[in-house]
């Protein structure tokens, strides 16, 4: 594990003299499996918890990666470190002169350490991004390469045209919306054809970075629309983020009666912009025939005749 000792442990989590590292050190292995990772890839994770080298850059992704593992481990070890399982069964520690924490208290406490575990993942990550050359493991893993079929993709592309704040893992979340967006949308507005263009051209025609542009934010307005309002991120008036604070049991997937008049109406504007964006676009591809494999789909119908012997049928 990145997480050594009782030192590093100290720096990032406000424990008492008595705690020791042997007493997290499961939930640490748990997260650096099954968390850190599954974000940076194991064969980057490998090389991290080798690296001695003097890179600062290196150096600052070492800390996020403590910072992120000490801070979630804390938070699995808060369901199970008043327990003590021996072979009579399971019983609750209660140190001496001390009192058990409030309900309030270790709610508060849990909302901590899980947002300040996954705010550091998103520091890493968005070192990473900055950073590339520094981390190849992770550059040529399924963790990175998985968004490059999406035509927005990168969480800075995507900070672009609507404000999430910079987090990477914001932006995996949408990941999934982009795609299906490009299906719903992108592809009937521009076809295939030419959205294949815009993500593998390397053209630097102005005109062509124009159309990438609009079509990029239409795709961000759409997808924005179709997550607002969706209790998986952190609404504030000029943007969302993914919540890092709220617990399991407090997840509140609302439901159309449940939104707002205000996210109702904020949906509609982002849709209608987007729609807005994507004829524009259109526009431009069917002016410039040169710069794009653009063939206007035609739609046959059946005719509702039925030609029989001599007799016209409907």
């Amino acid at each position: 594990m990145i997480t050594k000792d009782i030192t590093d442990i100290q720096k990032y989590a406000k424990v008492s003299s008595s705690f020791t590292y042997a007493l997290l050190s499961p939930e640490l292995s748990d997260v650096a499996d099954n968390q850190i990772a599954k974000a940076i890839s194991l064969e980057e994770y490998a090389i991290l918890d080798a690296y001695t080298g003097l890179d600062v850059i290196v150096k600052q992704a070492i800390e996020f990666i403590k910072k992120a593992e000490i801070n979630l481990a804390l938070f699995n070890y808060m369901a199970v470190g008043g327990l003590q399982i021996t072979k009579g069964g399971i019983s609750v520690l209660t140190p001496k002169d001390q009192e058990p924490a409030e309900k309030v208290d270790k709610r508060d406490a849990l909302r901590l350490y899980k947002k300040k575990g996954y705010k550091a993942i998103d520091n890493v990550l968005a070192l990473f991004d900055k950073n590339e050359d520094k981390f190849t493991s992770w550059k040529t893993s399924e963790q990175y390469t998985k968004f490059k079929d999406v035509l927005v993709n990168n969480t800075a592309e995507f900070q672009e045209h609507y404000n999430i704040f910079n987090s990477r893992q914001t932006f995996i979340h949408l990941v999934p919306e982009l795609k299906i967006v490009e299906q719903q949308y992108l592809i009937p507005g521009v076809t295939l054809a030419t959205l294949k263009e815009l993500k593998t051209s390397i053209s630097v025609d102005p005109i062509f970075t124009e159309v990438k542009n609009l079509v990029s934010k239409a795709a961000v307005l759409y997808t924005v629309s179709k997550n607002l309002g969706s209790g998986l991120f952190y609404q504030s008036s000029n943007g969302f983020e993914l919540r890092f604070d709220i617990l399991d049991y407090e997840r509140n997937f609302t439901n159309a009666k449940e939104i707002s008049t205000h996210l109702i109406k904020q949906r509609k504007e982002k849709k209608n912009e987007a729609k807005e964006f994507l004829k524009t676009a259109l526009k431009t591809i069917k002016e410039n025939p040169i710069l794009f494999s653009y063939t206007e789909l035609t739609v046959t119908r059946a005719t509702p005749f039925i030609n029989g012997k001599g007799v016209v049928a409907i």
